[in-house]
């Protein structure tokens, strides 16, 4: 079997990887589960719609812009009411190499209890060719 090329020399292969990118944002972005996207390093990249309407913000900025700061803005505890510890949060646990396939987390806004929203969170590596990670996803 023949084996294709999927370097980026290749000038089809950057449009087709841009076109899919905006293809996969474009489906994403339209999906009611939630769905934030962050780099190996802790930033976060992306989120769709959904994810920030069950953080109860407008912008990906309100989420805080990296895992930390996430863990600073929103207060997360398990269904007994007992708070995770940073170290316990999703995004930090992801970034570290754990994975949980099925997590169910209460989230509220740091230091208020007014607003809460029940999430079911599992997480996604998404690799490149060579197999190893690229970015890390949340889905909700």
């Amino acid at each position: 079997m023949a084996q294709r090329s999927t370097g980026m020399s290749n000038p089809l292969a950057r449009v087709l990887a841009r076109d899919t990118l905006t293809h996969l944002e474009q489906l994403i972005g339209g999906m009611t589960a939630g769905v934030i996207l962050i780099d190996l390093a802790g930033t976060i990249i992306w989120a769709n719609d959904a994810a920030l309407a069950m953080h109860g913000v407008n912008k990906l900025e309100g989420l805080g812009g990296n895992a930390d700061t996430y863990a600073q803005r929103f207060a997360l505890r398990f269904r007994n009411g007992h708070r995770l510890a940073n170290r316990e949060y999703p995004v930090i646990r992801m970034l570290a190499g754990e994975s949980f396939p099925d997590l169910v987390v209460e989230v509220s806004a740091a230091g208020s209890d007014e607003r809460r929203w029940t999430h079911r969170v599992r997480d996604v590596v998404i690799t490149g060719d060579d197999e190893e990670p690229d970015c890390l996803a949340l889905v909700i």
